[in-house]
């Protein structure tokens, strides 16, 4: 069966006991566990030992984890199994070392796929440690503040009025995604200043799903304006959205959380669980500006395209 293999780590700023006690409780994971935040109401069942826990959802699947082995305050090893979607046994481990300022946390992940799946290798390490990245940042929070500024709730149906605007368009690694952004939207404000624009409406970034089970992310960013000026450079390009029926998602809290509220939007897509438009490609919308919201406090919006 093809093999897989999963690893990422963060460094959290908190001593290693204290981070490796409070990953050791199972009874923790549902706050900052990036699969529970697609299905919160689940249900869990912890063993009385406390070595293990199990989970029974309709969107996240059944399944297991069993603690095998542990080295205070450096390790864990655990059994993870999954009864559905389909049946499969992993080995994970997650490794505690000290660093300057803080812990690194390693999280890993040995695994392998039903030999029909073998085509999925590539998007299932991708999209797993996509999971991994969003849980270490979650576990980074909940260890530093105590909490997890990331909550995301659905509207199943809104009307988008639909917008043209100034564009950006990037491809580039999934862990480039923040800096990246950050830049294009820094050249699309400067080029406001310079040409006297005003938005009409808030920024908004339009994403390629189908480049994430390679390893990359394509999006486009963008500023609805009245009037495209002329004389634009290359780079720039008009960007239409239509109107229309969306899913949407209300995300609040800092853009390092976004994948909370895509995971949620997928995860809902891929089940079918609304009538999605794959015509369109999903978008989100920033309804505050990091400039002078707190990011606890920011609030985005993500829109998924649904058939007329």
């Amino acid at each position: 069966m093809p093999k897989t293999y999963v690893e990422r780590d963060l460094i959290i700023e908190k001593p290693q006991t204290e981070v490796y006690e409070t990953v050791h409780a199972f009874q923790k994971w549902p706050d900052w566990s990036p699969w529970l935040v697609v299905e919160p109401d689940c249900k869990l069942t912890f063993a009385p030992d406390g070595d293990s826990y199990s989970w029974e959802g309709e969107k996240i699947g059944v399944g297991s984890i069993h603690r095998v082995h542990e080295k205070k305050p450096e390790e864990m090893q655990y059994e993870l199994r999954m009864l559905k979607p389909w049946k499969s046994t992993s080995s994970v481990a997650m490794y505690f070392s000290e660093e300057e300022g803080g812990t690194r946390v390693k999280w890993t992940m040995d695994s392998s796929l039903p030999l029909p799946m073998f085509w999925m290798k590539t998007m299932m390490e991708c999209m797993i440690g996509m999971d991994y990245q969003r849980g270490l940042m979650r576990l980074k929070d909940l260890c530093e503040k105590g909490t997890v500024p990331s909550q995301s709730v659905i509207t199943e149906s809104v009307t988008f009025e639909g917008v043209t605007g100034i564009g950006l368009k990037t491809l580039c690694a999934m862990d480039q995604v923040g800096p990246r952004m950050q830049e294009d939207f820094g050249k699309l404000h400067q080029l406001m200043e310079e040409k006297d624009l005003q938005p009409t409406s808030p920024p908004f970034a339009i994403y390629n799903p189908k480049k994430m089970g390679k390893g990359q992310c394509a999006y486009t960013v963008g500023i609805p304006v009245a009037e495209i000026p002329e004389g634009l450079a290359e780079e720039y390009e008009t960007v239409t959205i239509p109107g229309g029926d969306c899913f949407a998602i209300d995300h609040s809290g800092p853009y390092r959380h976004l994948g909370d509220a895509w995971a949620l939007g997928m995860t809902y897509s891929r089940k079918k669980l609304f009538p999605a438009d794959k015509r369109c490609d999903p978008f989100e919308v920033y309804l505050t500006d990091p400039r002078e919201t707190p990011e606890d406090e920011q609030q985005t919006r993500l829109y998924f395209p649904r058939k007329g």
